[in-house]
C-alpha cells in the first residue's frame, strides 16, 4: 500500500531526532507530470525524500525550504528537488525519460552534490557542495551531513519496483542531538540494522501499535513530534516568469519575439505553459523604465 505521510519525532534516552516517510503517490505524480521513466520517478522520489529529511532537521524551528541541485555523470545528467520542513515538494530531471540497468544510484552516479537552504522570513540562501560518489543517495547526504554541517546522521532510503512498476519510495533519518554518546550511536545503529525503511516507516505509519513494533525492541522510549502529509506543489507564476524575462534583459527578449512572434516559456517542473503576446512583452519593460 503506498502511503504519503511523514512523521518526526525524538529519542529522548538516545539524544536522536528521527523523521520517517514515504511519498510513495507524490513521486507516481511526478513522474507523470515529467513523463518519466520507472527509474528516474524512482530516484526522483529519493531525492525529494532527501531534501525533506534536510529541511526537517532546522533546529531553528523556522518554515525551511531545501533545494538539493545533483549535476550527475551518470544518465539522469541533472537533477534538482525541493522540499519545505512542511512537506511541499518538487522535483526536476534534465532527462526524464532515461533507463538503465543497476540500481537505483547508477542513474547519477558521481558528480557535484548541492545544497541550497531557504528560511523563511530570511532573505539568504545558504549553498554548500561536496563531491558526489557513485553509491547511493543516502550515503552522499550522510556525507554532506557530516562535511559541511559536521552532524552526525545515518539516512536510508528504499525504493520498491516490480514488473517495471514502482511501488513504494520510503525513507529514514535520524540525527544525533547534543549529549548522544557513542553507546546511544551504537543502540540506534542496531535498529538501524534490524529493520529496513519500507518496513520500519510503513509499520509505524499503519496503526497505533505500530510505534511499539518498531523501536521496542532496541529502544525504551519515543516521542512523536509531529505527523503531515507529502504535497506536490509547483510555486510558478506568471509574475515569476516576468521576473525571470526581465532579468534576461529588453533586446533578448525582443529578438526571440522577432523569430518566434511571441515568447513562450515552460515551467522544468509542473511543464505549466507561459505564453507573452508582443504587446504584454512591450508592457512588461517598459513599466521598468
Amino acid at each position: 500500500m503506498a502511503y504519503n505521510r511523514y512523521i518526526t519525532g525524538i529519542l529522548p534516552d538516545q539524544n536522536y531526532r528521527f523523521i520517517l516517510g514515504s511519498l510513495t503517490d507524490v513521486a507516481l505524480e511526478v513522474g507523470h507530470v515529467l513523463n518519466a521513466s520507472v527509474p528516474i520517478t524512482a530516484l526522483l522520489g529519493e531525492t525529494m525524500l532527501a531534501a525533506f529529511f534536510l529541511a526537517g532537521h532546522n533546529e531553528k524551528a523556522r518554515r525551511t525550504v531545501v533545494g538539493i541541485d545533483m549535476q550527475c555523470n551518470g544518465p539522469a545528467r541533472k537533477i534538482l528537488a525541493f522540499s519545505s520542513s512542511d512537506g511541499i515538494v518538487r522535483s526536476f530531471c534534465s532527462s526524464p525519460e532515461t533507463i538503465w540497468d543497476g540500481d537505483i544510484y547508477r542513474g547519477k552516479k558521481d558528480g557535484l552534490f548541492t545544497v541550497n537552504r531557504f528560511v523563511e522570513d530570511s532573505r539568504k540562501v545558504y549553498s554548500s557542495s561536496v563531491e558526489m560518489h557513485d553509491l547511493p543517495l543516502e550515503k552522499n547526504v550522510e556525507e554532506y551531513l557530516g562535511r559541511s554541517d559536521q552532524k552526525l546522521g545515518f539516512i536510508r532510503m528504499e525504493s520498491t519496483i516490480e514488473r517495471d512498476i514502482l511501488l513504494d519510495v520510503s525513507g529514514f533519518s535520524f540525527e544525533a542531538l547534543p549529549g548522544a554518546s557513542v553507546e546511544d550511536s551504537e543502540r540506534v545503529l542496531e535498529m538501524i540494522r534490524n529493520t529496513g525503511p519500507s518496513e520500519m516507516v510503513h509499520g509505524l505509519l499503519s496503526d497505533g501499535d505500530g510505534e511499539r513494533r518498531v523501536f521496542s525492541s532496541s529502544l525504551s522510549s519515543v516521542k512523536i513530534l509531529k505527523t503531515g502529509t507529502f504535497e506536490y506543489r509547483c510555486d510558478c507564476s506568471k509574475e515569476k516568469i516576468e521576473k525571470v524575462l526581465l532579468a534576461m534583459g529588453r533586446q533578448s527578449i525582443e529578438d526571440l519575439v522577432a523569430e518566434k512572434g511571441h515568447v513562450e516559456v515552460f515551467c522544468e517542473f509542473c511543464r505549466k505553459r507561459y505564453e507573452f503576446q508582443p504587446s504584454e512583452i512591450y508592457n512588461l519593460f517598459n513599466s521598468e523604465d
